[in-house]
Protein backbone atom coordinates (compact mmCIF):
# COMPACT_ATOMS: atom_id res chain seq x y z
CA UNK A 1 0.00 0.00 0.00
CA UNK A 2 3.00 2.53 0.19
CA UNK A 3 3.10 2.66 -3.53
CA UNK A 4 -0.12 4.71 -3.45
CA UNK A 5 -1.02 8.19 -2.07
CA UNK A 6 -4.36 8.86 -0.42
CA UNK A 7 -6.67 11.91 -0.38
CA UNK A 8 -8.98 12.27 2.60
CA UNK A 9 -12.68 13.27 1.62
CA UNK A 10 -15.07 15.28 3.52
CA UNK A 11 -17.89 13.88 2.58
CA UNK A 12 -20.75 10.42 2.76
CA UNK A 13 -19.69 7.57 0.45
CA UNK A 14 -23.57 6.69 -1.54
CA UNK A 15 -22.41 3.11 -2.58
CA UNK A 16 -20.93 1.71 -5.73
CA UNK A 17 -19.98 -1.39 -8.06
CA UNK A 18 -16.67 -3.24 -8.01
CA UNK A 19 -15.25 -5.70 -5.62
CA UNK A 20 -13.77 -4.45 -2.49
CA UNK A 21 -12.33 -6.11 0.71
CA UNK A 22 -14.10 -5.68 4.29
CA UNK A 23 -12.12 -6.20 7.21
CA UNK A 24 -11.53 -5.97 10.26
CA UNK A 25 -8.31 -5.25 12.07
CA UNK A 26 -7.06 -5.51 15.41
CA UNK A 27 -4.68 -4.30 17.27
CA UNK A 28 -2.76 -4.02 20.73
CA UNK A 29 -1.40 -0.50 21.83
CA UNK A 30 1.86 -0.04 23.67
CA UNK A 31 0.00 -0.26 26.86
CA UNK A 32 -1.34 -3.30 26.39
CA UNK A 33 -4.98 -2.02 25.47
CA UNK A 34 -6.41 -3.99 22.63
CA UNK A 35 -8.31 -1.70 19.32
CA UNK A 36 -9.67 -2.79 16.40
CA UNK A 37 -11.45 -1.33 13.45
CA UNK A 38 -13.30 -1.81 10.33
CA UNK A 39 -12.00 -1.16 6.74
CA UNK A 40 -13.27 -1.21 3.76
CA UNK A 41 -11.26 -0.98 0.71
CA UNK A 42 -13.17 -0.85 -2.97
CA UNK A 43 -11.70 -1.27 -6.43
CA UNK A 44 -12.90 2.19 -7.39
CA UNK A 45 -10.76 3.44 -5.34
CA UNK A 46 -12.39 4.38 -2.25
CA UNK A 47 -10.83 3.55 1.46
CA UNK A 48 -13.59 3.96 4.46
CA UNK A 49 -12.50 3.52 7.69
CA UNK A 50 -13.77 5.17 10.96
CA UNK A 51 -16.64 6.81 9.16
CA UNK A 52 -13.78 8.72 6.49
CA UNK A 53 -13.53 8.16 3.12
CA UNK A 54 -10.34 8.11 1.54
CA UNK A 55 -9.23 8.06 -2.50
CA UNK A 56 -6.59 5.92 -3.79
CA UNK A 57 -4.46 8.16 -5.79
CA UNK A 58 -3.31 5.41 -8.45
CA UNK A 59 -4.13 2.10 -9.80
CA UNK A 60 -6.85 1.15 -7.02
CA UNK A 61 -7.77 -2.12 -8.85
CA UNK A 62 -4.19 -3.32 -9.17
CA UNK A 63 -3.60 -2.19 -5.06
CA UNK A 64 -7.15 -4.83 -4.28
CA UNK A 65 -5.54 -7.35 -6.38
CA UNK A 66 -2.12 -7.25 -5.05
CA UNK A 67 -4.27 -7.80 -1.42
CA UNK A 68 -6.42 -10.25 -2.90
CA UNK A 69 -3.46 -11.88 -3.60
CA UNK A 70 -1.24 -11.58 -0.22
CA UNK A 71 -4.75 -12.22 2.14
CA UNK A 72 -5.07 -15.57 -0.02
CA UNK A 73 -1.37 -16.46 0.15
CA UNK A 74 -1.69 -16.02 4.12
Amino acid sequence: MDENTYTRKFNTFQGGSGDAILMTVFYKEKDGESNNYLVDIRELGIIISHKKEYTINGDSKQLVNKLVDWIMSK
